[in-house]
């Protein structure tokens, strides 16, 4: 059975390839380019899937809402492309989405039937794509995550980190809610199903389990509780933490042109009963990451100024 992953070079994809192993190929930008639509289907066909986990996407919030072309084009004409193959070879497609094609104005947390209402170009490109799939092909399984973090590319942990080194005292926002998702979890999960999939590709009853998933870890908090927990480890673990004051702040206090949801928290019993899915706390998660940022030093492409650092914790 062939697995082919997209996006290799992704927090997701790192990892995995470390729970994967040599059973999967990987395809990095250059091997299959998502904002390339029109060269997506030709060549992932050449691989002759099974099997396919798309870990790959537009994820800068930001930026999205300045080139919106270019988020539709990676999050919901190519992913159309790629649902073409599953159809096409009879394969499986895996395939990661976001609590930000949810408004955030729920109370608690969302439930896989509740009705999506994106707020930005981000968000409402990868419902798009999430709905193309739906129609396109029959054989998918849809997972929704949230706050992905690792010691990989950019993202918010490793943000508060750069930023804690530089400063006595941090702002960050305490009325954001969601649920902080170690990419190493979300990837042992995926390999779960996969590995379902390959032992039990005869079982009658796998139909019935294709569909839409929530799955992230837990507790839910704010990006003002996930960052104080990044800054007490660091402490321990990193002799040139400064900081030493974290100041909550509303979303307002940083003035931005892209509107976020509120609340991302995500139930994810759904998954667990179906699949048998464990659920994972972040905690454990940021432990492993800041361990291993403390081992080693953030280049300067990763996060190249405070500049960039103070967008990046308004962007999360």
């Amino acid at each position: 059975m062939k697995i082919v992953v997209i996006g290799k070079q992704g927090q997701l994809g790192r990892y995995l390839q470390q729970t994967l192993g040599d059973t999967a190929v990987y395809l990095s930008r250059d091997a299959l380019d998502m904002a390339d639509t029109g060269l997506v289907f030709e060549r992932l066909m050449a691989f002759s899937p099974d099997i396919i986990v798309n870990a790959s996407a537009y994820t800068d919030t930001s930026r999205a809402e300045k080139e919106p072309g270019l988020a539709y084009a990676v999050n919901a004409a190519s992913v159309a492309e790629i649902a073409r193959v599953a159809a096409h070879r009879n394969a499986t497609l895996i395939h990661v989405s976001t609590d930000y094609v949810f408004d955030g104005e729920k109370v608690g947390g969302y439930q896989e039937n509740d009705t999506p209402n994106p707020l930005n170009v981000y968000g409402a490109s990868k419902r798009l794509g999430e709905l193309l799939i739906q129609k396109i092909t029959e054989k998918h399984i849809i997972i929704r995550t949230s706050w992905v973090f690792s010691e990989f590319g950019q993202n918010f942990v490793k943000t508060i980190v750069n930023l804690a080194k530089k400063r006595d005292e941090l702002e960050i926002v305490s009325d954001q809610f969601g649920c902080p998702t170690y990419a190493g979890h979300l990837a042992v999960m995926i390999a779960q199903l996969v590995h379902t999939l390959k032992n039990h590709q005869d079982d009658p009853e796998l139909a019935s389990k294709f569909g839409l998933y929530h799955y992230a870890d837990s507790p839910a908090c704010s990006w003002f509780d996930f960052g104080n927990a990044i800054v007490a480890l660091s402490r321990e673990a990193m002799p040139d933490i400064t900081a030493a004051r974290i100041l909550p702040v509303a979303a307002s206090h940083w003035p931005s042109n892209l509107v976020r949801p509120k609340n991302g928290e995500l139930c994810c019993q759904h998954i667990a009963a179906v699949w048998g899915v464990k659920r994972h706390d972040w905690q454990s998660g940021l432990v492993s990451v800041v361990n291993q940022l403390a081992s080693t030093e953030l280049t300067s492409t990763e996060l190249t100024s405070t500049e960039s650092a103070d967008a990046e914790i308004k962007n999360a």
